[in-house]
């Protein structure tokens, strides 16, 4: 039996009768792969969400917590989505180039996450009004940020601009940290020890930026970017998304 506490879950509600609870970790098309306290289950959507929901915004997303009918020999089916603590949305422009398009949606990209990581590279892309946009979107999120300001062996002295991005964010965590030489993970690495990962979000500049230091971070710090076993973990959820886009 696992402990979706472990996973972040709150039990705010007892779930009705029949109902137990999750928390989703992959949406491909109509189908959700869904932690449950009896393991990982695939899962589709009750009919009734396709009648009663009003805008995109109102179907399950990678993060959400759910009610939903256990099936253990076939797809289980999501009847309920739990009220959310914090969300990414970004701008829809359905196929349409962004001046063209008449109406605007809101995709939510990922839910319910305490962190948010914003990784830029200090090499030549480094823009601290970028940042500093990120920043406000993170903030618009529900979510406390925490600046990684990667690629710090490729530039002569980081000082100048670890101080600057300090400056325009008060009382924001900035690390700056290269995964070749090692420099800078083991400041992120107490961050783990007094237990300050439990959810998280990262945005992204570059895939290439991620995918080389979530590795390399997770490994140096004993952390997972993903989920994991109870007995490895410190993240409950780790999403991976890039920055553009957003809704305001």
């Amino acid at each position: 039996m696992m402990d979706l506490k472990q996973y972040g879950y709150i039990e705010d509600e007892a779930p009705p009768k029949g109902l137990i609870p999750g928390r989703i970790t992959e949406l491909q098309r109509d189908q959700y792969t869904v932690i449950t306290e009896r393991g990982e289950v695939t899962a589709v959507l009750k009919g009734a969400f396709y009648h009663t929901a009003g805008t995109r915004e109102d179907f399950p997303c990678v993060g959400d917590f759910v009610f939903l009918q256990y099936n253990e020999s076939g797809s289980s089916r999501i009847a309920n989505l739990l009220p959310r603590r914090s969300k990414f949305s970004r701008a829809d422009y359905s196929g349409h180039a962004a001046g063209y398009a008449k109406t605007i949606l809101e995709q939510v990209v990922a839910t319910n996450f305490d962190y948010v990581f914003i990784v830029s590279s200090l090499n030549w892309d480094f823009k601290v009004s970028r940042i500093m946009r990120y920043l406000t979107q993170t903030r618009q999120s529900g979510g406390q940020p925490v600046v990684i300001l990667t690629k710090a062996d490729l530039v002569p002295d980081f000082s100048a601009p670890l101080a600057e991005v300090q400056g325009m964010a008060a009382n924001v965590p900035v690390h700056a940290v290269s995964s070749h030489a090692g420099n800078g993970l083991k400041g992120l690495a107490l961050r783990r020890i007094t237990g300050v990962f439990r959810n998280m979000q990262m945005c992204r500049t570059s895939p290439i930026i991620v995918s080389t230091n979530i590795s390399l971070f997770c490994s140096d710090t004993g952390l997972w970017s993903g989920i994991s076993s109870p007995s490895r973990l410190k993240i409950s959820h780790c999403t991976s998304i890039p920055c553009g886009k957003f809704m305001r």
